[in-house]
């Protein structure tokens, strides 16, 4: 029971990372854009995994991939933390991706009691050939307001516009 929650949450973790739309240096998302029906199918992937009763740690380790609905979720790891709220950890080589839409870091962190999520290290965002990338991403699940900070980069292709 106790792997199903942790799968559950998960699930809430990458829906609340996943991005409809390319976000600007700060913008309001629209994450309605991304619809998954909540009976989708969850798959959860990986060369091992950990579950530890004393911590309510749950580790997911090489070539972690999770899939619902129309998100994939890749990564080298995938820690879930449960204590007063559930904390999600990704590492390494992080994809992840909606349809046309693409986010790709080194670490990803996902507070369910702040509903924040943050994605750090070599962010690129794109939707399309719109393209926006920086140093961290943090989304706010509440408001929807997202942020990109450090040499943040944005290009945009007119409509239309075939990629070369």
């Amino acid at each position: 029971m106790r792997t199903y929650q942790n799968i559950v949450y998960t699930i809430a973790f990458l829906a609340g990372l996943s991005l409809g739309s390319i976000c600007f240096a700060q913008t309001k998302l629209d994450l309605g854009s991304f619809d998954i029906n909540k009976d989708s199918r969850v798959e959860l992937r990986s060369n091992s995994m950990v579950f530890n009763t004393e911590t309510n740690i749950t580790e997911f380790f090489d070539e972690v991939v999770v899939t619902y609905g129309g998100l994939v979720l890749t990564s080298d790891e995938l820690r879930v933390e449960k204590n007063d709220s559930l904390e999600f950890y990704a590492l390494g080589s992080l994809t992840i991706s909606t349809g046309s839409s693409i986010i790709k870091g080194n670490k990803a962190h996902f507070d369910t009691k702040n509903q924040v999520a943050v994605v750090s290290g070599n962010v690129k965002v794109s939707n399309g050939e719109n393209i926006i990338s920086g140093d961290l991403l943090e989304l706010n699940l509440k408001d929807g307001i997202a942020k990109i900070v450090g040499s943040v980069k944005t290009v945009f292709a007119p409509a239309g516009e075939a990629s070369n």
